[in-house]
């Protein structure tokens, strides 16, 4: 036999009254002073852990309450925004919104049911997208990583290559930096006025004419036969 709907209720209930009281606490957005400073520095400690705020610098019972006061305030703060934020959207936005995160809504009949589920899915989608940026991040380091060391220190100098498509040295430039470090700033002076004044701005006479922006050095020229980069590096080191 199903158990009644007011059997249900007191179910809940009676699991609520179950559970310690720093997670009875731990559920209200708003609490006072006097809340927390009823729980214990046990309590207090389980709370902050659930909520993963940091008390390395707390060391006495009222820094602890203080510490918790202005995280649970944050972030019913946070959440009242959100509420505002999405009041003004319609049904059918925030059943998208919640979609998009991968939750369902087919249980939520009322819209402040509707509301709630939004900001749960909001905070998921920050989470992706703060996951997805830190992944193309790591993919760029792995990515620089394993280039050759030469064409490393290259880019850490920052290096800019002034140089025009009729010199053949430049075109010797151009095939082993494609081979080696293949993402390299390139100033054309041939066909741009920016680039030839900059160019004179840097004491460059000929080209081609690297430049590090980390160091402020350069060199003109280039080696023939050169087959990696390490005597241009020593130059603008």
């Amino acid at each position: 036999m199903l158990p009644s709907l007011r059997a249900m209720k007191m179910l809940r209930c009676g699991a609520l009254l179950s559970l310690p009281n720093y997670m009875l606490l731990g559920r209200r957005r708003c609490l006072s002073t006097q809340d927390l400073e009823n729980l214990s520095i046990a309590e207090l400690r389980q709370l902050a852990s659930q909520r993963q705020i940091s008390l390395a610098d707390c060391f006495e019972k009222r820094e602890l309450v203080q510490k918790l006061k202005q995280d649970l305030s944050s972030s019913e703060r946070t959440d009242m925004g959100a509420r505002s934020r999405f009041a003004s959207k319609s049904v059918a936005e925030l059943r998208v919104l919640i979609h998009e995160a991968g939750l369902s809504s087919q249980d939520l009949l009322e819209k402040k049911d509707l509301l709630e589920r939004a900001q749960e899915a909001e905070r998921l989608l920050s989470e992706r997208n703060s996951t997805h940026s830190n992944n193309e991040q790591k993919a760029s380091e792995d990515a620089k990583a394993s280039l050759p060391w030469d064409a490393r220190r290259y880019q850490e100098l920052e290096v800019v290559l002034f140089a025009r498509g009729g010199c053949p040295h430049c075109v010797s430039a151009f095939t082993l930096l494609n081979s080696r470090v293949k993402d390299y700033e390139l100033q054309d002076v041939e066909w741009s006025k920016e680039a030839v004044q900059e160019f004179q701005r840097l004491g460059g006479k000929g080209v081609p004419f690297f430049y590090s922006r980390k160091t402020g050095k350069s060199a003109s020229g280039w080696k023939p036969g050169a087959e990696d980069l390490q005597w241009l590096i020593h130059r603008l080191e």
